[in-house]
């Protein structure tokens, strides 16, 4: 059983990203941060490859931030001291029940799949538009 060497991988990744941003000519990227562990790692890794300055994190809600994942989200984004102007929060709420509506009795799971799916909309056309690379 091959095992991971934590510091190897993570310069591994640290290259990828470096890598993955010059040769699609962008300079930043952009994160949807949740509070969990991969976005968290995500985030880290694209400071330690690209500098703080060019790194854009963006917290996607559904309602308001009194969960404790936005909670964990923002605390991480200050500790590692990302410029304010670089962090959005953006509420999915509207934009998820436009999609639901459609149908009263929707059930929770298919109503999470929706909600994943709008903040990967979000992302990728907030890249699009100042042309950073999506991390995730």
């Amino acid at each position: 059983m091959n095992l991971i060497n934590p510091k190897i991988k993570s310069e591994q990744l640290i290259r990828f990203i470096q890598t993955s941003c010059q040769k699609e000519k962008v300079t930043d990227v952009l994160i949807g941060v949740s509070g969990g562990v991969d976005s968290a790692t995500s985030l880290v890794l694209s400071v330690k490859a690209l500098g703080k300055e060019h790194v854009h994190p963006v917290v996607l809600p559904f309602g308001s931030l009194s969960d404790q994942g936005g909670k964990d989200a923002l605390s991480l984004i200050v500790s590692l001291g990302i410029p304010k102007k670089h962090v959005h929060i953006i509420d999915i709420k509207p934009f998820v029940e436009s999609v639901v509506s459609y149908e009263k009795a929707m059930d929770d799971g298919r109503k999470g799949n929706i909600m994943a799916r709008m903040r990967m909309v979000v992302l990728f056309d907030f890249a699009k538009k100042y042309n950073f690379l999506v991390v995730g």
